[in-house]
């Protein structure tokens, strides 16, 4: 009881200090200013997410205790992870507004929240695991919205050069032609491409723009689509047929995916069939004949076997 007692209280101790270090050192960080062109529209990227997803309304205490942790979260993490952690949150669409330092205080504030109530509850091995727990949860938590966000994308695109190859079709540049359609719809493939727009507007060459929007994107439909379009600016050849082109191809795919996937579905069901129903269809009629024999042996003609 003293050790436990003992160990809880090193460890908020040296939490405190952490902490309370980390937030000077934070607060002198926090004071510098930002000047690139791409930390400039991650910021307004940022803003947008933040007002579309509604993380205003996160409590007071996550948002404090966020803004303590990102300090260690930073400390504690290196240039490369940073890098992919990045490119990652940008896979995702940024949930909740978050960005790298804003997720590390987050994964940060998980973990040790987990410690601290396990230890609350005198349990260190619970204390472990929820600390593991806090910050495996969070990792597997952006990696599921990346994988949906990806698959969002693909489904979207068909779509999507429909209504811009109509808006090329009419005559309108392809800027304009994508930001018509960015303006009348809505999701993750939309938020992409205005991303796009909004860095071309602040100087950043087309191409360039463009293929920033692969970086975060491992949609094979996706590239193939953005490369078309870097191709078809360069040699300045209409767009719009090509891009219906596309649409179609995708949608064929699309179907050939889901007959390829019924097909797999049919030895899947078949294998469940043998191995959950046809045990239990054959109990049933085993234990009918077991009841029939000991309750009901003149129905069942177990009586003239035993005469004989």
């Amino acid at each position: 009881m003293i050790t436990v007692i003992g160990v809880a209280s090193v460890i908020l101790a040296a939490l405190t200090v952490m902490l309370a270090g980390s937030a000077v050192w934070f607060l002198a960080e926090d004071g510098q200013r930002r000047t690139s062109l791409m930390r400039i529209v991650t910021r307004e990227r940022v803003r947008e997410q933040v007002s579309r997803s509604g993380v205003r309304t996160m409590p007071a205490w996550l948002v404090t205790g966020i803004r303590w942790c990102q300090p260690i979260g930073w400390l504690l993490s290196g240039a490369a992870e940073k890098a992919a952690l990045h490119r990652k949150l940008r896979a995702s669409g940024q949930p909740w507004g978050l960005d790298v330092r804003s997720y590390l205080g987050l994964r940060i504030f998980a973990t040790i929240s987990g410690i601290l109530f396990g230890l609350l509850l005198k349990n260190p091995v619970m204390a472990l695991m929820l600390g593991v727990g806090g910050w495996l949860g969070l990792e597997q938590w952006i990696s599921g919205r990346v994988n949906d966000r990806q698959s969002q994308i693909t489904a979207d695109l068909p779509d999507f050069l429909d209504s811009v190859a109509v808006s090329l079709s009419a005559g309108a540049p392809v800027e304009t032609a994508l930001q018509e359609v960015t303006e009348q719809l809505d999701g993750p493939l939309q938020e992409e491409f205005r991303d796009v727009l909004a860095e071309i507007a602040l100087g950043v060459p087309r191409q360039q723009a463009f293929r920033r929007l692969l970086d975060h994107n491992r949609s094979r439909e996706l590239e193939a689509v953005v490369l078309s379009i870097i191709h078809g600016m360069q040699l300045g050849v209409p767009l719009s047929d090509a891009l219906s082109g596309q649409a179609k191809a995708m949608r064929n795919t699309r179907a050939q995916r889901a007959r390829q996937l019924a097909g797999a579905a049919s030895p899947k069901i078949t294998l469940v069939s043998t191995l959950m129903i046809t045990p239990a269809v054959l109990f049933l009629i085993i234990g009918l004949l077991v009841l029939n024999f000991f309750f009901n042996k003149e129905l069942s003609g177990f009586q003239s076997v035993l005469k004989l």
